[in-house]
């Protein structure tokens, strides 16, 4: 079980972890109150600007407790971090990729009507052709360890195969 604190719950937050942690196979739950927090046992993330103990801290951009679409948003790489406007937060950097969310603002359209190509900042970024969202939830599993218990719960080499197939372990993960 991995608990995340968040002062505000919204769809956008949850739609993330549902994806983070949700579609891979691990239980999750969201907590709000700092009392309740306290009482906490299992892998903690602390996803605000308030200083709580925790295992470990993403401090949030204010993307995913927002329910409109900002034109003002930048995408960029930083020493080797991508990073919306110059923060490292992995959870509002995935739904951004996830939702594809630079394709609802204004942008020019190909010869099909589609969003081009060239217009994505992460093609910008030449980082187009990586699974930016995954390279993203695996970076947060390491800092967790939460991906490397998984290989000592008696797991055979056939689950293994099957984890880095359905991509919750890759090779790097496995020599780390």
């Amino acid at each position: 079980m991995i608990s995340i604190f968040s002062e505000h719950i919204t769809p956008r937050l949850t739609y993330v972890l549902d994806f983070c942690f949700g579609q891979k196979g691990f239980e999750y739950k969201v907590i709000s109150s700092v009392a309740e927090w306290s009482k906490i046992k299992t892998k903690r993330i602390n996803y605000s600007h308030l200083s709580i103990p925790c295992d470990y801290l993403i401090k949030p951009h204010e993307l995913l407790f927002e329910d409109n679409i900002r034109e003002d948003l930048q995408l960029r790489l930083q020493n080797n971090e991508l990073q919306l406007d110059g923060t490292e937060d992995e959870f509002a950097l995935i739904f951004w990729m996830l939702t594809r969310y630079e394709e609802f603002l204004p942008h020019e359209r190909d010869q099909h009507d589609r969003y081009k190509c060239s217009n994505s900042a992460l093609f910008k970024l030449g980082v187009h052709r990586k699974p930016m969202a995954d390279i993203l939830v695996k970076k947060s599993g390491i800092k967790l360890n939460w991906i490397t218990p998984l290989l000592n719960e008696g797991l055979n080499v056939f689950h293994l195969l099957i984890l880095m197939l359905h991509g919750l372990i890759s090779i790097v993960s496995l020599h780390a």
